[in-house]
């Protein structure tokens, strides 16, 4: 962000949901021409020890051409495919960028594509951030750095990982996000972890912080680990936990981010807490 932006200097753009203005759309096809960059760098120093074949690159924009736009295989490279694919990127509209980002994610973004891309997003005021190959609607920077932080410290043990990072997929769902879905994986994956704490994994969430408690596992206050427990009851009422009762009201993307981002500190401040008192996470 500018100088003249963060001294409030100049107006305030406003935020991109829904609609990509041309700054934003060039910010992000640098992204995509960086990523082909550093994938030709990387195989550059390959091909120096072995045999050329078809270089990352080349092999990235032919999976785009086939399996993303669905042409046909035999008119890959009758014309230059990154022109080609720049041409179709700036015809497209804006949730079609968005679909590419995933697919080049799911391919061979990695972390440096996903942080290149959330720094356009950032710079240019996109109400959207890409999170573990899936871009999610996020209100603030601090919804997505208690998922991104959540997922960091949960890389072990996989099994919370692997809550939230479908937790964060539910919440990419097209043309809806899956709100309750992705506030089960959430709580699954808080309720998986404090079961490893308590040692007894069947336990429900709320049985499972009382014992947590009653033993003393943790270093945390009694009413910290009370109100964690009122999550469990409001993911009950909520029918997140047991299925949608007849009459009650479908829940808001408002809603799950909440749930999902007070579920992924609350996962990233456990595993800190457990890891500091040498609780094993298995």
């Amino acid at each position: 962000m500018s100088f003249s932006r963060r001294a409030g200097l100049s107006p305030r753009r406003p935020l991109q949901r829904g609609s990509m203005d041309g700054e934003l759309r060039d910010a992000l096809w640098n992204a995509v021409l960086d990523l082909l960059r550093q994938l030709e760098v990387s195989h550059l120093a390959f091909v120096q020890l072995a045999a050329r074949g078809p270089s990352p690159p080349e092999m990235l924009l032919e999976r785009i051409w086939i399996d993303f736009r669905h042409a046909a295989r035999d008119m890959f490279g009758h014309v230059d495919p990154l022109t080609d694919l720049r041409q179709w990127f700036y015809a497209a509209q804006w949730n079609e960028v968005y679909d590419l980002l995933e697919f080049i994610a799911s391919l061979a973004g990695g972390a440096e594509f996903e942080d290149a891309c959330n720094a356009a997003l950032a710079n240019e005021n996109a109400a959207y951030r890409i999170v573990e190959g899936s871009i999610i609607e996020l209100t603030d920077e601090q919804q997505l750095r208690a998922i991104e932080d959540a997922l960091a410290a949960a890389d072990n043990p996989p099994a919370v990982h692997e809550h939230l990072r479908t937790a964060v997929a539910r919440l990419a769902d097209r043309p809806e996000p899956d709100c309750r879905n992705a506030m089960n994986e959430a709580i699954s994956g808080l309720e998986a972890l404090v079961g490893m704490i308590s040692g007894s994994p069947k336990a429900t969430l709320d049985a499972g912080l009382k014992l947590i408690d009653s033993r003393r596992l943790l270093p945390a206050h009694a009413s910290l680990i009370k109100s964690w427990g009122a999550l469990y009851g409001y993911a009950s009422d909520a029918g997140v936990r047991h299925g949608r009762n007849v009459g009650q009201p479908d829940l808001a993307l408002e809603d799950a981010l909440y749930f999902v981002v007070s579920c992924s500190a609350i996962v990233s401040y456990l595993i800190a807490l457990a890891r500091k008192t040498g609780v094993q996470l298995t």
